[in-house]
């Protein structure tokens, strides 16, 4: 039992006056109370009666548990068939597939007071010989059937998730199923049969009494495909469940509330209509016909209405009680679901689950495990915390590309948890200041103490302790801050806090190795070349970070977080060589090496490679070196940014954007304050769909970023967009060309550079543009592969000889890699010149070689191994 708002509620079933479930499934006990689904529910049962297999699929959340329990079993029964519902055990202890789907049917027709057929089922030694046997009295001499069993498997995606584990498990269901849809006679089987001719004569072999519906979430079908080859029927009859259409919600809000005999309906049509746009989240004025909305929260907001209802001792819900408390609805439901977790576990929903704008955010499955025992949970508890939420339906875990992914189950439960997280971060920052004085306060008595003790008995060693004590604590103070700072991008200020630290306490890594992080990230902010005071620097931090690593007691709790921290201190001199417009990928690559030997688990080295050839533009060899980098990270229970990152833009650079915004989401996901992922997920959804506002507004986001060359970038896109949805002739936005003229100023590199001019020869100035691009030519472009590029392509525009092969040449390598997305970045840039009617001479033969080139690319891109075949 559960209470409502003072109202004690059943949670066993419904009844004419609480007729809504809220978030449980219908089951054939609840059957009166399920409205809505007739359409579906009568082609479901036609597909099922009339076909050996039958595939039914959907959304998280659609419903499909309920249209089974509550609508098909009822049906099929009627039907005089015996549905029998399964959801396989997959622990080390159970039985064989074949053995539970016996153990079902046993049950099942034991409950129909079948008991001769029950007892059939466990002296049978396999189901196929079971239902073809006439001795077995599942069917007749004359192959007619007596018993039509239909094998109902709900949540069958757990096949591929619970069952991974078990690999033979899922092969033995899958010859299993196959026996029974195909009629393909079981090898065992077939042995005993060619052993035995007076049971050879008695099989009837074409008899097909048993059908089998597999229903599974939408994103695991493509797995369900691979099955294809040996079970074909699972292509032939398949059924897809969808949102409920506003008109069906409006049948789910006001039919149940009909069947108190003799009384008016709980819920009037005007007011179940303002419950179904509610919770589709639209204005009032929005036509039903265009509203589709999610089954689970349709019934979650009518149950507590009608539950409000009650406990006021009203006959209707009315529209003042829906405009008035709907906000407490949620707000309820949300906080209910967090009454038996740990406090850890709605924090990770609300920091990790929701954007910093309040949007609903993913992240991995694996990420969110790891996290959840990195705040103090075990294991077990991790998991069956985020499986305890999706079961309560707050949360749902969608599987795209092969990954699976934890998210909030709906856009109306953002708002509730980010004022819940506010309010949290209010009590929680008060409480730090409170404990920050406490400490400080403490901190101040010791020192105290110390000091009178000294005086007291003259003893120098006391002091000397004392001032040791206050060197640790500013040193740790320090570092801490450094790292903060470090998060948030500020990187100048973190750079003085790990200086600070390094004068209170020069032997610990700590301090050194932010140091070399402050600067890196600052050297690659600023798009300074490789070889710069900055990352020379740099180099000196992590070599004094891993030197300092190196006389550590690896067998002591002090040492500098072992093997993985020193590794880390390698790949990041790694990354010193490996990034930029002059890369050392020789030098990089050893070190990588070392890092490797030093830390053989770490999924760092794996990201490092993986950069090496992405930077080289050999795409291919990157993504199989970012898988490995992911494979490592979870045998290592961690989320890995870098990976995910890398594999972004790798897809990104092949022109895959759907893979690529899912990979730079989990990226960001795993590192919020990921500002380089964001940028290229903002490329990847213009590139992508370029009518998707989404794009805008990350660009937005990151024009005002610390870091230069990143907020350089993001102010040339938005001018980019601007520049290239303005008419033909133009006129063209002054606000495009005066946000290119003030990056150029702020951040005169290549690239800004290439962009002015750009924008002057649209302006029809081209003396200007040629001024700009011959400067161009001789900045930094930032990194290798666009040096490699963007140097030819400027050459032509210039008019210098032999500049057309030698953009042929690299336009033909990246489209043997596949490099779809390179190219089709490249051609904004010649579009753009192309329209100013100036350079037809220069870009026109360029924009041909794109064209061909993207043709050759699309032909070329390798197929994503993780999608499968």
């Amino acid at each position: 039992m559960s209470s409502t708002d003072g109202l004690t509620v059943s949670q066993g079933g419904a009844d004419p006056e609480s007729p809504w479930l809220g978030l449980r499934s219908f089951s054939e006990d609840t059957q009166q109370y399920f409205f809505g689904r007739s359409a579906e529910l009568q082609d479901l049962l036609e597909r099922v009666v009339h076909k050996p297999l039958t595939v039914l699929f959907g959304q998280s959340g659609l419903g499909k548990t309920s249209l089974i329990q509550a609508g098909l079993i009822p049906n099929l029964r009627d039907a005089q068939l015996v549905p029998i519902r399964l959801r396989l055990r997959f622990d080390p202890d159970a039985p064989l597939p074949g053995r539970q789907i016996l153990e079902a049917l046993r049950d099942e027709l034991r409950k129909a007071g079948a008991d001769d057929l029950a007892s059939a089922c466990d002296q049978a030694g396999d189901l196929w010989l079971l239902l073809h046997d006439p001795r077995s009295g599942f069917i007749q001499p004359n192959g007619s059937a007596i018993v039509r069993p239909v094998f109902v498997f709900d949540q069958f995606e757990e096949i591929f998730t619970l069952g991974e584990s078990r690999r033979s498990f899922a092969d033995e269901f899958r010859e299993t199923i196959a026996a029974i849809v195909e009629n393909r006679m079981p090898a065992a089987v077939r042995t005993k049969v060619e052993g035995d001719d007076r049971l050879a004569d008695q099989i009837d072999y074409h008899a097909r009494p048993a059908k089998v519906l597999l229903s599974l979430r939408e994103d695991y079908l493509h797995l369900l495909e691979r099955w294809r080859h040996q079970l074909p029927a699972v292509m032939d009859n398949r059924m897809e469940l969808r949102p409920l259409t506003g008109r069906q919600a409006l049948q789910v809000v006001t039919e149940p509330g009909r069947l108190r005999p003799g009384r008016p309906a709980i819920v009037d049509q005007a007011v179940a209509a303002g419950i179904v746009r509610f919770v589709a989240g639209v204005r009032s004025d929005v036509p039903l016909d265009e509203i589709d909305t999610v089954p689970p929260l349709l019934s979650l907001t009518c149950a507590e209405l009608n539950a409000q209802r009650l406990a006021a001792g009203e006959e209707t819900i009315s529209a003042e009680q829906l405009e008035g408390r709907t906000g407490h609805i949620l707000e309820k439901f949300y906080s209910d679901t967090f009454a038996d977790q740990p406090d850890a576990v709605r924090t990770f929903v609300e920091d990790r689950l929701l954007s910093e704008a309040g949007y609903r955010q993913a992240v991995t499955l694996d990420t969110a495990e790891a996290e959840l025992v990195r705040s103090g949970l075990h294991h077990d508890q991790a998991a069956n915390a985020i499986a305890g939420l999706v079961e309560r339906r707050l949360l749902t875990v969608e599987e795209r590309g092969g990954v699976r992914r934890v998210e909030l189950t709906h856009d109306v439960l953002a708002p509730v948890a980010s004022a819940s997280r506010l309010q949290r971060r209010e009590r929680e920052a008060a409480a730090e200041l409170n404990q920050r004085q406490q400490q400080r306060l403490r901190r101040q008595r010791r020192i105290a103490l110390v000091i009178a003790l000294v005086l007291l008995i003259g003893c120098g060693a006391l002091l000397a302790y004392a001032w040791r004590a206050r060197r640790e604590i500013t040193f740790r103070q320090l570092v801490d801050a450094g790292f903060s700072e470090l998060d948030s991008g500020d990187y100048l200020s973190a750079l003085a806090k790990f200086r600070e630290a390094t004068q209170a306490k020069a032997a610990d890594p700590y301090a050194w190795f932010g140091i070399g992080d402050s600067l890196v990230r600052q050297a690659y902010g600023a798009g300074d070349a490789r070889n710069t005071p900055l990352l020379e620097e740099a180099i000196k931090a992590y070599n004094r970070a891993v030197e300092i690593a190196k006389k550590k007691d690896a067998t002591s709790a002090e040492h500098y977080a072992g093997k993985a921290k020193l590794a880390q201190a390698y790949v990041g001199l790694g990354d010193v060589y490996a990034l930029g417009a002059t890369p050392d990928f020789a030098k990089a690559s050893a070190l990588y090496q070392q890092a490797a030997t030093i830390d053989p688990e770490s999924p760092d080295p794996h990201i490092g490679y993986g950069n090496v050839e992405f930077e080289q533009g050999k795409f291919r060899a990157a993504i199989p070196e970012y898988e490995k980098a992911l494979a490592a990270a979870k045998q290592r229970g961690v989320p890995s940014y870098g990976a995910h990152a890398g594999l972004g833009a790798t897809y990104l650079s092949l022109g895959d954007y759907s893979l690529a915004i899912e990979q730079l989401n989990r990226s960001i996901g795993a590192n919020p304050n990921a500002t380089v992922a964001t940028y290229r997920l903002a490329t990847a959804i213009y590139l992508g769909h370029a009518d998707d506002s989404r794009a805008i507004e990350l660009f937005k986001g990151l024009a005002g970023s610390k870091m230069v060359r990143l907020a350089s970038l993001a102010r040339t896109s938005l001018a980019y967009m601007q520049l290239k949805a303005a008419p033909g002739s133009g006129p063209f936005p002054e606000q495009a060309i005066n946000d290119l003229e003030q990056t150029y100023k702020a951040d005169p590199y290549a690239f800004s550079a290439l962009r002015l001019g750009i924008a002057r020869a649209l302006q029809g100035n081209t003396a200007e543009a040629r001024r700009l691009w011959e400067e161009a030519s001789k900045l930094s472009w930032g990194d290798s592969l666009s040096n490699r590029i963007y140097t030819p392509f400027l050459r032509v525009l210039l008019d210098q000889p032999g500049a057309l092969e030698d953009l042929r040449a690299i336009f033909d390598s990246l489209a043997g890699e596949g490099a779809t997305g390179v190219l089709e970045n490249v051609r904004l840039d010649a579009e753009l010149i192309q329209r100013s009617g100036h350079y037809a001479k220069q870009i026109d033969p360029i924009i041909a070689l794109l064209d061909q080139s993207i043709a050759k690319a699309r032909q070329n891109r390798p197929i994503n191994r993780s999608n499968g075949p």
